[in-house]
């Protein structure tokens, strides 16, 4: 399932998270039980309603004249694949305050968050994903080489030719709606 609305309760603008598993999400449907938070019992009404777990990552589209920031990730999951600069929210901060400290701390820049473009949320066993648009405010490009392989700059068509070579399928629709959404206001 993807999500594109914005969440008036789910905008990271000063939600605090109180634990690593921040978001509980309600299903209606039975759930694995390796996504259960609680165990089963029988004939409780823990059978009706169950909740699973998920966690929540902050990422940002960095656009500079039309040409959109990149990382190469160096992570064995996703060893050389390109995303945004995003990461998990940890515990005590904002999905916003998240989103600000990961492009700091994955390329250098301090960036100012001008909106959220969309969320997404495939499944259970990835993260919801909330997209920012940002401004870089200061900085110069430099990247952990312990984390991330190389930090570039592409521009939408250069993105839609490297479809293989992009974490996650969503990336080209993110900056695709940023173009749609922001591209007056940037």
């Amino acid at each position: 399932m993807i999500l594109q609305q914005n969440f008036k309760n789910c905008s990271g603008n000063g939600i605090r998270l109180k634990t690593r598993d921040a978001y509980f999400l309600y299903l209606t449907h039975p759930i694995p039980p390796r996504w259960r938070s609680t165990p089963l019992k029988r004939g409780t009404k823990n059978m009706e309603k169950e909740y699973a777990k998920v966690l929540v990552a902050a990422d940002v589209i960095v656009e500079k004249d039309r040409r959109y920031l990149l990382v190469q990730e160096k992570k064995k999951s996703a060893y050389g694949l390109w995303n945004f600069p995003a990461g998990k929210v940890e515990v005590g901060e904002t999905i916003a305050e998240a989103a600000v400290r990961e492009v700091k701390e994955e390329t250098g820049y301090s960036v100012k968050l001008i909106g959220e473009v969309m969320i997404i949320h495939e499944d259970l066993e990835h993260c919801v994903e909330h997209i920012f648009a940002g401004e870089i405010t200061d900085g110069d490009l430099k990247f952990p080489e312990d984390e991330i392989m190389d930090a570039q700059w592409f521009s939408l068509e250069e993105i839609e030719s490297m479809k293989n070579a992009l974490r996650f399928a969503w990336i080209l629709e993110a900056v695709m709606k940023y173009e749609e959404t922001f591209k007056n206001f940037v």
